[in-house]
């Protein structure tokens, strides 16, 4: 597992810029997809994939170790589809 503080010292020491420009920048990234995203937009980053939102409907769960039902409200979620060449290195 990377962690976000391991992610900005990767892409520091291979851009070869100061750790506080690639912070600066990282978030800046991902608070651009998040707003995207909150706004109901699709983002695509070619060559890695595609972040999108999707509707789940309200629906009836069921707690497996008792069998008592419960409802799940309806809720957005957020959906990630790899891009070809990202599935490739997997």
């Amino acid at each position: 597992m990377t962690t976000k503080s391991q992610l900005y010292a990767q892409v520091a020491e291979a851009s070869g810029k100061k750790g506080t420009t690639t912070k600066a920048v990282l978030d800046t990234l991902f608070g651009t997809i998040a707003k995207s995203l909150a706004a109901r937009e699709k983002v695509v980053i070619n060559g890695f994939g595609t972040f999108d939102t999707i509707d789940r409907q309200a629906r009836v769960g069921r707690n497996p170790a008792t069998g008592e039902e419960f409802a799940i409200p309806a809720q957005r979620a957020i959906k990630f589809k790899p891009a070809p060449a990202l599935k490739g290195l997997l």
